[in-house]
């Protein structure tokens, strides 16, 4: 049997929407463990990722990996992934009138 040629390819393609807090965590993680990862941003976010990249502060210092930013899914092109993580919204809670006599 012959041996299989080694690929030399960049790792998976990763597309982050919602570059929140738990979409910067692991977007930051996959990008630093290879991945070439995006991110589907606006405004102040995607000025942010653009001019720094992802950043974290992990044991007292900030950690910093490369992302690619888009406004609209119209730049991202193909994935291998696509990761929407985000935190539940909250809503303002009900006052509710008590009914007891």
């Amino acid at each position: 049997m012959g041996k299989l040629a080694a690929v030399n390819r960049p790792g998976p393609g990763v597309c982050v929407v919602d570059a929140g807090a738990i979409g910067t965590f692991i977007g930051a993680r996959l990008s630093r463990s290879g991945c070439q990862v995006s991110a589907l941003a606006r405004g102040a976010t995607a000025a942010s990722l653009c001019a720094h990249g992802f950043r974290l502060v992990q044991d007292g210092a900030i950690v910093t990996a490369p992302v690619r930013v888009a406004e609209d899914t119209a730049g991202l092109g193909a994935h291998d992934l696509v990761s929407s993580l985000s935190r539940g919204r909250r809503s303002p809670r009900r006052r509710r009138k008590s009914h007891h006599g």
